[in-house]
């Protein structure tokens, strides 16, 4: 998740303040609200998936990109996580990434000028529309680059880089069917944040694992959600990575 987001650099009319960001999928929808500042970035994410409720604060220094914070605000605890360790393990053979890009047109939205790029990836075929505009793609990439589940990602911001097709998403449909995703921007905001706002709050402790994302799914209305949706939409293979997944983050899986 955090990924999407973060830079130190600033291309021109934003680099501190707050993005608002609306988030669709045939299970659900929710919210993303990211708030910058030169140095970090924190965000909260409110979803309503599968019949589960579930809401999540981050934090994320621009110097070490690849270590997320998640927050526990109910509880006052946080827990710490390192993304190159999330995600699938490496094939043992290197696959070749075939990456296909295509300029669609120019947009403007909420003020800002954008490219509108299809991008073509091992049979997937997603859509962005990114603007240099505001000054998070950086970081962003740094933040894929450091992410084991984030490759894929990382090599079609890649190939786009080499089109001259650089730029923050501020919209972005990735997939089709089922498995699409959308995410909009609705919402930018200049504002300046005091620097203790990105920081760990006083008072809060530590806890292993991911904490408040396996609270919230622990309720026993949110596990039978999730159940139900595994059983719908996850192949064994996935099954088996989410597991793996699972255990690095600190907490076994049930059986």
């Amino acid at each position: 998740m955090g990924f999407l987001l973060l830079s130190t650099v600033c291309y021109g009319k934003f680099s501190e303040g707050q993005i608002e960001m609306s988030i669709n999928n045939a299970m659900g929808k929710g919210d993303l609200v990211l708030k910058v500042s030169p140095k970090a970035a924190r965000y909260s994410v409110n979803m309503n998936a599968a019949g589960m409720k579930i809401t999540m604060a981050f934090l994320v220094k621009y110097d070490k990109p690849n270590v997320v914070y998640q927050l526990d605000d109910a509880n006052k605890t946080y827990s710490i996580m390192d993304l190159s360790q999330l995600g699938a393990k490496e094939p043992k053979k290197a696959v070749k990434t075939s990456v296909k890009v295509t300029k669609l047109g120019t947009e403007t939205l909420l003020g800002y000028k954008t490219t509108h790029v299809k991008v073509e990836s091992n049979g997937n075929i997603s859509e962005m529309w990114v603007t240099k505009e505001i000054g998070l793609y950086e970081m962003m990439k740094k933040i894929m680059k450091s992410s084991k589940g984030a490759k894929e990602q990382y090599n079609m911001y890649l190939a786009m880089e080499k089109k001259g097709y650089t730029g923050f998403p501020l919209k972005s449909i990735y997939g089709s069917g089922e498995q699409k995703i959308t995410t909009l921007v609705t919402k930018v905001e200049k504002k300046k944040w005091p620097a203790h706002f990105f920081e760990i709050p006083k008072g809060y402790k530590k806890t292993e694992g991911a904490g408040s994302i396996m609270n919230q799914l622990g309720s026993g209305q949110n596990m039978e959600a999730l159940k139900k949706m595994i059983q719908k939409n996850m192949t064994p293979e996935q099954m088996k990575q989410m597991q793996e997944m699972m255990k690095k983050m600190g907490t076994p899986p049930k059986k």
